[in-house]
This record gives C-alpha cells, sequence and structure tokens, in this order.
C-alpha cells in the first residue's frame, strides 16, 4: 500500500488556511512535494501551493491525486497532537487513511476519509512581470491589513514612482490613507516602474494574511494597474502563493 509520512502541523495550517477559502480541491502527492493549485469557490482568487521537504517517509511510485473535502480534513488534522507526524494510507479504494503517531512512534488514532471525484485541471498561472514588486513583514502585513477592516471592505492600494511611496486607501470616498512605513523591519525592499492604482476586496487580502505563520516575509508583485497581482510567501523550498485581479471600478 502506497504512503507517506510527513510533517502534520505545515498540512494541518495549510489545510486550515485553504478551508477558508474553498471547501474541496485536489492534493497531489509526488514523490518530492505535495502541491495544490486550484480557483476559489467564488472564482476570486487562484491558489498555488508548493510544499517541499515535507515528507519524513516516501513510499509512492507515481503520483497520487486525491480529491477532499477540506472542511472535514481540516476537522481531521485538528486531532492531531502539537508534536505528531502524520502518516497517510493510500488504498485503491474511495477513501484515505490518516495516522497520527507521537515523537516516541506511539501510534494514537486511525481516520478514514472518503475521497471525492473531483477534476483536476492545472488553471495555470497568471503572466505577471515584476514591474512593480515590494516585500513586507508579513507580521506587519497582516496588521495593516486588520487595521484597514475596521474601516471598509475594499483596499486601493497607491504606488507612486516619482515619491516611491505605497498607499492604501480604505474607508467612504478612500478618506483613510495609510502609508507603507519605510522601515527596513517592516519593508526589506521596493521596486517601482510606474504609477499604479488598484481595488482588492479586503476580505481575500485578510485571508492571504494568514499565511503569516508559513514565512516571516510577504512579496506582492504587480506588473500593471489592470493585471492580477501576486501575493507570495516562501519558506525554505516551499510557497504558497495568491493570485487575485483587482476589482473593476466605475468611471
Amino acid at each position: 500500500m502506497s504512503s507517506v509520512s510527513l510533517n502534520a502541523n505545515i498540512l494541518a495550517n495549510i489545510v486550515d488556511l485553504l478551508s477558508n477559502l474553498l471547501e474541496e480541491c485536489v492534493i497531489v502527492f509526488t514523490q518530492e512535494a505535495v502541491t495544490i493549485k486550484t480557483i476559489d469557490s467564488s472564482m476570486v482568487c487562484l491558489i498555488s501551493v508548493e510544499l517541499n521537504d515535507i515528507y519524513t517517509e516516501c513510499k509512492i511510485k507515481e503520483d497520487q491525486e486525491i480529491g477532499v473535502n477540506l472542511i472535514l480534513l481540516n476537522k481531521i488534522l485538528k486531532c492531531k497532537n502539537k508534536k505528531d507526524d502524520c502518516k497517510i494510507k493510500f488504498t485503491d479504494g474511495d477513501s484515505i487513511q490518516f495516522i497520527f503517531t507521537n515523537e516516541n512512534n506511539k501510534r494514537g488514532n486511525k481516520y478514514k476519509l472518503k475521497l471525492l471525484d473531483l477534476d483536476n485541471e492545472d488553471p495555470g498561472d497568471p503572466e505577471i512581470e515584476p514591474n512593480n514588486q515590494l516585500t513586507l513583514s508579513s507580521k506587519y502585513f497582516s496588521s495593516l491589513c486588520k487595521t484597514i477592516k475596521s474601516f471598509d471592505e475594499s483596499l486601493k492600494i497607491v504606488i507612486e514612482k516619482s515619491t516611491s511611496d505605497v498607499l492604501f486607501l480604505t474607508g467612504t470616498e478612500d478618506s483613510v490613507e495609510l502609508v507603507l512605513e519605510k522601515d527596513e523591519d517592516k519593508l526589506q525592499s521596493l521596486k517601482i516602474e510606474e504609477d499604479i492604482q488598484l481595488r482588492v476586496i479586503l476580505k481575500y487580502m485578510l485571508i492571504f494574511s494568514k499565511a503569516e505563520k508559513f514565512a516571516d516575509e510577504v512579496t506582492i508583485t504587480i506588473d500593471d494597474s489592470e493585471s492580477p497581482l501576486e501575493i507570495s510567501y516562501e519558506f525554505g523550498e516551499s510557497f504558497i502563493k495568491f493570485y487575485t485581479s483587482p476589482q473593476i471600478e466605475d468611471e
């Protein structure tokens, strides 16, 4: 029987984050990594996850693609203890098994999850040129999103090339303005090639910002004011990336 043993905390945190965006998806287990590429339930954002160096043991000869209900999977993974590893057994049937093992190699409860018959169409990655790019402390970005939440449901990002300023506008008629602090502990790098103005749904930015638990930095890449923007968290050889298109504003 094919199986993998892996870091249960990383998988649990990824599933918990993604369950805020969609109810079901396909997870692919290769000999090198765990990958997820899907579009959220509201068709607002594309999610791309690649987890390398996550296995403690891998016994699969070919890729395993499993369609899962993320809500149920999230509940199963919350049953683990903090230091547990997770062994996943792939059967030839319509289910998979999860077995949690503690640091003393003592096995805990065994859980069986019924699989879903889902298509695994690769939505592809948007082609985004890194014309405008800022790398922030992930905690600072999360704090910004939480602050803006108290004013409005949308966020307007304004980048001014002449002053190298990045502004976050919110509130009624964009009446509240937050200027990105140019503190090296908060803003690691900034590249601006043109003026940018775009508006995004704050609800999604708040969800994306929860990935701060994986990486110390987040990189926001914007090609232009009409193209999707990329929010990327990289940790070790792994990453989680979100792509979302700007809202269309009335003239």
